[in-house]
């Protein structure tokens, strides 16, 4: 494909094309004309396009102006951050020649903000904040003889203050008991619009109005799920307001402010008695009981429960677990009475006590169930310090191979300075 170019008006330039397809229009004197350029191809098709050349010299060409008012300071604030302001910078320039003008925009600080264009040299602008701060954008205006003109504006991204969200204007007051320790959730009372810059909240501070009346303990995060919360104390009976303020990492911050009523510690109560008849266990036996049926608070606290037993040589194994009792007869040859008290606590150091007592018989069985063996039993203790020769006695045991029944009496009184008699039974 060849090239050819004719002009209009020969004394006011020429034009040339090279055999790459290069025009160059060279002004010789200032006026208007047209520019024709032929394209032919090879089988003496061809296509002209045509355009008209304005040529100026330096010094009679007018530069670009403002049109209408400059450009406003922008203030933006970032929790809009979805309303970016767009500017058409026809709006705001214009040239008196009737030049086609290109425009560049720079932000003085792209670490706040940043100029967008649609396309390079296109009339679309736009600003694409980042961080907080202040920045200035400049948008120029040229015109093809390199005349132009600029605007700036002032574009300032303000950090937005944190906010109580509703949970915290809700919260407005807490009950409290002397000598127990609340953990309050203040990290779901409030929140920052800009968290989606990375503006978390960085810092809280808690106060109390009187901490004769109420204490605050160290800000810790719950694990289980991310929340800060703020232990309190009550310390003695009346009323104090808790206030809590959140700040981002520019410093601003909010408030919000809870009374706390402080009411006397109620002691835990005995619910339900434990069975007055004496529960007996054998070997390897496990008796349990549900503490919460036995023991109650006023108050409504959750009870810690704790055990001491009499003759803790003796059986049995006592273990607490999930607020249930455990008592296990362990593998000793024995029979005895002991005792164990359980001790409800509330989180105010309040307790109740209440004691079980327990007859252990604990008498490993024979090999098997068609054993021979006599069984003996020795007595210890007081357990059966009433029974006389001839009482009869009967109990029953489980055996690794099944169970077996066993009967019997006892063969000589209780011995009073021996502490001790023999029981004789046989396999049922």
């Amino acid at each position: 494909m060849t090239f050819s170019a004719e002009i209009g008006d020969d004394g006011v330039g020429t034009v040339e094309v090279s055999g790459e397809g290069v025009l160059t229009v060279t002004a010789l004197a200032e006026g208007t004309t047209q520019v024709s350029v032929k394209a032919t191809d090879t089988g003496d098709l061809s296509t002209t396009i045509d355009f008209r050349t304005f040529v100026r010299s330096q010094e009679n060409n007018r530069a670009p102006q403002i049109k209408g008012s400059p450009l406003p300071n922008v203030r933006y604030q970032s929790s809009f951050h979805n309303n970016r302001p767009t500017i058409n910078a026809f709006d705001h320039f214009m040239d008196p020649d009737d030049d086609t003008l290109t425009f560049t925009a720079t932000s003085s600080n792209n670490r706040v903000a940043q100029a967008r264009q649609n396309r390079p040299g296109g009339n679309i602008i736009w600003v694409l904040d980042f961080d907080f701060g202040e920045t200035t954008i400049t948008i120029t205006a040229q015109d093809p003889f390199g005349g132009s003109i600029s605007q700036s504006f002032l574009y300032v991204v303000n950090n937005t203050a944190p906010f109580v969200t509703d949970r915290g204007r809700q919260f407005t007051e807490w009950r409290a008991k002397t000598g127990n320790t609340d953990n309050i959730p203040i990290g779901s009372f409030f929140w920052d619009a800009d968290i989606n810059r990375g503006d978390y909240l960085r810092h809280y501070e808690v106060s109390s109005s009187d901490s004769s009346k109420v204490a605050i303990g160290a800000i810790y995060k719950e694990e289980s799920n991310g929340w800060l919360h703020v232990p309190i104390t009550g310390i003695a009976v009346g009323q104090a307001t808790v206030t809590v303020t959140a700040f981002d990492r520019a410093g601003n911050s909010t408030s919000m402010s809870f009374l706390v009523t402080v009411d006397d510690n109620t002691r835990p109560e005995i619910k339900k008695q434990f069975p007055n008849t004496l529960p007996t266990l054998f070997w390897r036996d496990t008796l349990s009981y549900t503490l919460s049926e036995y023991f109650e608070d006023p108050d409504g606290d959750i009870l810690i429960y704790s055990d001491s037993i009499e003759k803790p040589e003796w059986p049995p194994a006592v273990e607490i677990a999930g607020g249930v009792l455990y008592i296990i007869a362990t593998d000793t040859t024995l029979v005895s009475v002991n005792r164990v008290w359980i001790t409800a606590t509330d989180p105010g150091g309040k307790s109740v006590t209440q004691r079980l007592q327990v007859v252990f018989i604990i008498y490993p069985p024979p090999d098997s169930v068609g054993s021979e063996q006599q069984p003996q039993l020795v007595l210890s203790d007081q357990a059966l310090q009433r029974a006389g020769s001839g009482r009869h006695w009967s109990l029953r045991w489980a055996i690794p191979a099944g169970s077996a029944d066993f009967s019997g009496k006892l063969d000589r009184p209780w011995d009073p300075l021996r502490k001790r008699t023999r029981f004789h039974g046989t396999p049922g």
